[in-house]
C-alpha cells in the first residue's frame, strides 16, 4: 500500500502527545539516506549524488535535515488532527504546502477508461521527500483515510491503518504496545483482584 510510506516515516520518531521524544531513526542526513534506500524510494544514483552534495556542503545538509524533521512534524500533526476530527495546525499545512509547491508536479494527465485520468508516478524519486508527499497525498485522497487510528497505549502516538474487518484495532502493534497493556491490566487484576 503506497499510503504506507508516509505512516512509517511519520513513525521514525516516538512521539509522545504532541512532542518527539525518544528513538528517532533519522538524527542526520545519512540516516534519512539509509532510511529512503531501504524502501527502495531513491535510485543508487540519487543516494550517490544526495551523499556527494550534502559532503559539500554541510550547510545546505543541515537545512535539507531541518526540513526533513519539519515536513515528519507536520504530517504528524495533520493526521492526528485527521484521527481526531479537529482542525489540523495551519503552520503544519502551511510547511506541507511548502513541500508540494518546491516538488515536480506529482500528477499528469494520461488517457483513461472514460476520457482523462490523474495518474502518480510511482518513483523511484530524485529526493526522499518527494516519495513521502506522494504517499501522504494519496492517503489523504484515498478511502483508506477512514482506517486512520492513533495507538490508544501511553506514551506512544504512533499512526497506523487499521486493516482489520471490524475496525477494531487499538494498537499499533500488539507485540509492544498491546502486550504492554494487557500485562498492565493483568498485573493491576492480581493487585486488585475483583470480590
Amino acid at each position: 500500500m503506497p499510503e504506507l510510506l508516509c505512516l512509517e516515516f511519520v513513525s521514525t520518531v516516538t512521539w509522545d502527545g504532541l512532542e518527539m521524544v525518544r528513538d528517532d531513526q533519522i538524527r542526520g542526513y545519512g540516516q534519512l539516506l539509509d532510511w529512503a534506500t531501504e524502501r527502495g524510494v531513491l535510485r543508487e544514483s540519487d543516494v550517490d549524488r544526495l551523499r556527494e552534495e550534502a559532503a559539500a556542503d554541510p550547510d545546505a545538509r543541515r537545512r535539507a535535515l531541518g526540513r526533513v524533521w519539519g515536513f515528519r512534524r507536520a504530517l504528524h500533526d495533520c493526521f492526528r488532527a485527521v484521527v481526531r476530527r479537529e482542525q489540523p495546525p495551519e503552520a503544519s499545512i502551511a510547511l506541507i504546502n511548502a513541500v508540494i509547491a518546491d516538488a515536480p508536479p506529482l500528477f499528469t494527465l494520461a488517457p483513461g477508461a472514460d476520457g482523462i485520468a490523474f495518474t502518480i508516478p510511482a518513483g523511484p524519486f530524485p529526493d526522499p521527500l518527494q516519495a513521502v508527499l506522494r504517499s501522504a497525498l494519496h492517503l489523504l485522497s484515498s478511502p483508506d483515510l477512514e482506517r486512520l487510528r492513533e495507538c490508544a497505549a501511553d506514551r506512544c502516538g504512533r499512526l497506523y491503518l487499521d486493516q482489520t474487518k471490524n475496525r477494531s484495532r487499538r494498537w499499533c502493534d500488539m507485540s509492544t504496545c498491546g502486550n504492554r497493556a494487557k500485562a498492565r491490566r493483568h498485573h493491576a487484576r492480581r493487585r486488585h483482584p475483583l470480590p
